[in-house]
């Protein structure tokens, strides 16, 4: 028994130095007469028969459906994956077109917002021109009604000194027109 281990062990260095150097040209003789259990099968390797076991075959078989199966899965991660960055490139194209609306929006409300700065500041400065001319023209009304009353009250001392003065001669005229 442990001369076929050994036979197993150099068969299966044989077909993993094959694997390992890339050289896939090995040829299977599946005759009837050479498959059953731990009977050798004949395979052509570079023209050169090389006899391998029922038990490597199988081993062989059992690596390739492993393979098979892992390719199986990692084709469907792949598709997976490949759907979610296709799902994402679309979201980014969808944020990346939001993005420079936003962005157009966003110059559109700041030249806005400095034409309303500059529109303020010019109602601002009309605002401050005519509360000052309403300040002036109230110290004018000021003026001219100080000067009003002072011009009213000279006119009625004078009117009262005229009164006063017409007074002394109509009481003169009548006391000239008494003793007449």
């Amino acid at each position: 028994m442990g001369r076929q281990d050994t036979k197993l062990a150099d068969r299966a260095s044989v077909l993993s130095t094959l694997a390992r150097s890339g050289n896939t040209a090995l040829v299977l003789d599946l005759e009837p007469s050479g498959i059953g259990r731990g009977r050798p099968i004949t395979a052509v390797h570079e023209g050169v028969p090389v006899e391998v076991s029922s038990e490597t075959v199988a081993a062989l078989r059992l690596d390739l459906a492993e393979a098979q199966r892992s390719k199986s899965q990692l084709q469907m991660q792949l598709k997976a994956i490949s759907e979610e960055l296709q799902m994402l490139k679309d979201k980014s194209h969808r944020e990346g077109r939001a993005l420079i609306q936003l962005s157009t929006e966003r110059t559109t409300l700041a030249t806005r917002i400095r034409d309303r700065d500059e529109e303020l500041k010019g109602k601002s400065k009309l605002l401050e021109d005519v509360q000052d001319e309403m300040l002036a023209l109230n110290i004018q009304l000021n003026v001219a009604d100080e000067r009003c009353r002072k011009l009213e009250k000279e006119n009625k001392d004078l009117v009262d000194r005229w009164m006063a003065r017409m007074s002394k001669e109509a009481d003169a005229m009548n006391d000239a027109s008494k003793f007449s």
